[in-house]
């Protein structure tokens, strides 16, 4: 995984994040949902990872403003986005680290941890949940989660470039290790569009375009939007996200 197309994707754009990324929108208002169900008091010690605009900072500051929060975020520009979430509901015990999620380091006796479409850039998931179980206090609940195989499988399908994302089997195996599962599954999110170039347009605007290493000459845009009309559907152009959801339970 190259960090620092990552951090170019996102860097500057989690403006137009906040109005185009509505599946990840709608997917940290399901993970928070998924974990409020396990997490039976304010956790005292709380991180969040790959923080962004703040969808899932919005929902955790709301329901446990007065925990004590170490937010995380790759790209300097997520630090003002969650700053004003924190203002919105009084959460003053907060502090923010601008760093690569997996080099950043932890606290110790972890109560909650929790990140929403981010750990799909890590490079070693397996190695990071070993460590995170260490830091985590018994029954310390985890909460994430990430995207499946299926994640824009029409633009890895006509351009052959993207991530390999993790399936639902492989994200248990790995986790059952460390963590007792309370939720898991998955979920496929279809967005429509008008046409093919507002794919492109929606890719570039969510910052995930770092994922895409592509050069669009006049030639491939034009065989994109030939290649996306075997996509199309009555309600428009296609854009497949599969969620998987994870909550677990520190062994």
């Amino acid at each position: 995984m190259n960090k620092d197309a990552v951090r170019e994707g996102f860097a500057g754009c989690f403006n137009t994040y906040s109005t185009e990324a509505v599946a990840q929108q709608q997917i940290a208002v399901k993970l928070a949902e998924l974990m409020e169900q396990h997490v039976k008091d304010d956790p005292k010690v709380a991180v969040e990872v790959g923080c962004g605009s703040g969808f899932l900072s919005e929902q955790l500051l709301r329901r446990y403003s007065s925990s004590e929060w170490i937010h995380n975020d790759i790209t300097p520009s997520s630090e003002a986005f969650v700053n004003l979430i924190s203002e919105r509901y009084a959460a003053t015990n907060t502090r923010f680290v601008v760093q690569d999620a997996e080099k950043m380091e932890l606290p110790e006796s972890i109560n909650l941890f929790a990140s929403s479409s981010a750990v799909q850039w890590f490079n070693d998931l397996d190695g990071y949940f070993a460590r995170l179980a260490k830091s985590m206090v018994e029954g310390g609940i985890v909460a994430i989660s990430t995207f499946g195989p299926k994640n824009l499988t029409q633009i890895r399908d006509l351009t052959g470039n993207g991530l390999d994302y993790i399936t639902l089997e492989r994200l248990r195996e790995i986790a059952t290790k460390y963590f007792d599962i309370c939720e898991m599954e998955q979920e496929e999110i279809n967005i429509h569009f008008v046409q093919p170039v507002d794919v492109l347009r929606h890719i570039k605007l969510t910052g995930v375009n770092g994922a895409f290493r592509q050069c669009w000459t006049k030639g491939k845009l034009t065989a994109f939007n030939q290649g996306y009309e075997a996509f199309r559907t009555e309600a428009g152009y296609p854009l497949t996200y599969h969620p998987i959801y994870l909550v677990g339970k520190r062994l």
